[in-house]
C-alpha cells in the first residue's frame, strides 16, 4: 500500500509540474506529456476494473497433513483475460475446528505467462485436527503498481491434521485379567481370545501375525486368519481430555495437540504388543466411545474427535464418575493438560487411574496420589521416540 501510494503521488506530482512548467514556459510538449501521463492512469485504472473480474483462484490442500511437520498447500490461479496485467495478494484463512483457532495469512502471488498454473504457498505448521483452507478475498493490481482492486472470490478445501509423531515404548506393570495374557492369549482384543473360534477370514492390516492360520493359508495361497470369540468386556480404557480451560489455567493449542499426539502414541504401541482397548472422549456432556482393535480404528476415532470442539471447564473425573465408567473398565489412562482435584479420589477407589500429561520440562516425573497415579511425560523425549511409560 506504501508503494502503491507513493507511485501515485510521484505521478501527481510529475503531472503538477509538467503543468507548471507549461504554464511558465508555454511548451506545448509538456502540457502534451501531462495530458499523456494522465490518460496512462485513467487507462490503467478503467482495465483493472474490467478485467480483473476474469480472473479465478482455487484452494488445493491434500487429505492429510502431520502435526509439527511442514504443510505446503497450493492454490490454482486462472489468469485468463487478466495474465498481462499486474500481480496478485491472496488473504487466506485457515481456521482448526477442534482448536477453534484461525489463523489469517496474506500471499504475494506472481505468475508465469500462463492463463492456469497451480503456485505452492510457503509451508505452514498445524496443531491437530479438522482443518479448512478458506480464500477470503485477492487483490489484483495493475502492471505499473498504481492502482487495486479486491475481488471477492469464494473458494476453500479441507483437510485433515493427524498427530505429530511421538514414540513411547508402553509397559504393562498389572494386567487387568489374572493370569498370563501375552499378546498370544490377551482377552483385551477380539481375535485373541482362544478359548473358541467363530470364522475364519483373509488377513487386513493391523491383524496380529500370531493369528495367521498357517496351514489355511498355505492351502488356499493366501493369508488367513483365526477370529476368535469376543471378550465380554474390555478392561483398559484412554480417555482424551479436550479441556482447553480449567480454572486458571489455560492450555496453548500446541499442548493440546500435544495431549492427542501422546494418547494416539499409547494407543498405536498396545496395539503394537497386541492389546486391544477402547479409547474416548466427553464431549457435550456425552460419552463418545470406539471399540480399538487395530490403526484403522484409531484413525478413524481420531477423525471423529477432530471434527469435535475443545472444551472448557468439563470436570472430567466427576463426569466419569457420573457415566460409571468404573463399571467396565479396571484400567482408566486419562491423557490431559490438566491437573483436577475434585472427584479424582472417588474414581481412584472403584478402578486403576493414570493421569498422564505430556510436560515441556526435561524430565518427566511419576507420582502416587490417594489410589491414582499422575505421570508426566517430556515432549522432547517424546519426538526422539526415547520415552518409556508404565502402566
Amino acid at each position: 500500500s506504501i508503494h502503491m501510494l507513493s507511485r501515485k503521488l510521484a505521478c501527481c506530482f510529475l503531472i503538477s509540474v509538467m503543468a507548471i512548467g507549461y504554464i511558465c514556459t508555454g511548451n506545448i510538449l509538456l502540457i502534451i506529456s501531462a495530458g499523456f501521463l494522465v490518460l496512462l492512469m485513467l487507462l490503467l485504472y478503467i482495465g483493472l476494473h474490467i478485467f480483473s473480474k476474469n480472473i479465478k483462484l482455487f484452494c488445493i490442500a491434500d487429505p492429510v497433513y502431520n502435526a509439527g511437520e511442514p504443510a505446503r498447500t497450493k492454490v490454482e490461479i486462472d489468469f485468463s483475460g487478466f495474465r498481462y496485467w499486474g500481480p496478485v495478494e491472496a488473504d487466506i484463512c485457515f481456521y482448526n475446528k477442534l482448536m477453534d483457532q484461525k489463523t489469517h495469512r496474506r500471499y504475494y502471488l506472481d505468475y508465469a505467462d500462463r492463463e492456469k498454473q497451480v503456485l505452492e504457498l510457503p509451508e505452514e505448521y498445524f496443531n491437530c485436527g479438522s482443518m479448512e483452507m478458506r480464500l477470503e478475498g485477492v487483490r489484483c493490481y495493475d502492471l505499473l503498481g498504481i492502482w487495486s482492486v479486491k475481488r471477492d472470490l469464494n473458494s476453500s478445501a479441507g483437510f485433515m491434521v493427524c498427530p505429530e509423531d511421538f514414540g513411547v515404548h508402553t509397559v504393562i506393570v498389572n494386567m487387568p485379567y489374572a493370569g498370563i495374557m501375552d499378546a498370544e492369549n490377551s482377552q483385551n482384543r477380539r481375535g485373541n481370545d482362544n478359548t473358541s473360534v467363530l470364522d475364519m477370514r483373509e488377513y487386513q492390516p493391523g491383524d496380529p501375525i500370531r493369528s495367521i492360520h498357517f496351514k489355511m493359508s498355505e492351502k488356499l495361497d493366501r493369508l488367513i486368519v483365526k477370529e476368535y470369540a469376543a471378550p465380554a468386556k474390555y478392561r483398559t480404557l484412554i480417555m482424551i481430555d479436550l479441556n482447553i480451560r480449567y480454572g486458571d489455567t489455560v492450555l496453548e493449542e500446541e499442548e493440546l495437540s500435544h495431549v492427542i499426539a501422546l494418547a494416539s502414541a499409547v494407543s498405536e504401541d498396545l496395539l503394537l504388543q497386541g492389546f486391544g482397548h477402547h479409547m474416548a472422549v466427553i464431549y457435550t456432556g456425552r460419552l463418545y466411545v470406539d471399540e480399538i482393535e487395530n490403526s484403522n480404528q484409531l484413525q478413524a476415532f481420531l477423525f471423529k474427535v477432530f471434527g469435535m470442539r475443545a472444551s472448557e471447564n468439563v470436570e472430567l473425573p466427576e463426569a466419569m464418575m457420573r457415566l460409571q465408567l468404573w463399571k467396565d473398565y479396571t484400567r482408566i489412562l486419562c491423557f490431559t493438560g490438566m491437573l483436577y482435584d475434585a472427584g479424582v479420589e472417588a474414581l481412584a477407589q472403584k478402578t486403576d487411574v493414570a493421569f498422564i500429561k505430556p510436560v515441556r520440562e526435561e524430565k518427566g516425573t511419576a507420582e502416587y496420589r490417594n489410589n491414582f497415579e499422575i505421570v508426566t511425560l517430556p515432549v522432547k523425549l517424546l519426538k526422539e521416540h526415547n520415552c518409556r511409560l508404565e502402566i
